[in-house]
């Protein structure tokens, strides 16, 4: 387990939104991309 505080899919929902949501005020720890598409 990896302990995520929140997962958010960016065509949905701004980042900048995700860290006010998470009450951040500066940047993140850890940002990871993932996709989806076997060919990736």
């Amino acid at each position: 387990q990896l302990g995520v505080d929140l997962a958010i899919d960016v065509s949905t929902t701004r980042v900048k939104d995700a860290q006010r949501e998470l009450g951040m005020r500066e940047g993140f720890d850890i940002g990871m991309e993932m996709s989806g598409h076997p060919t990736a």
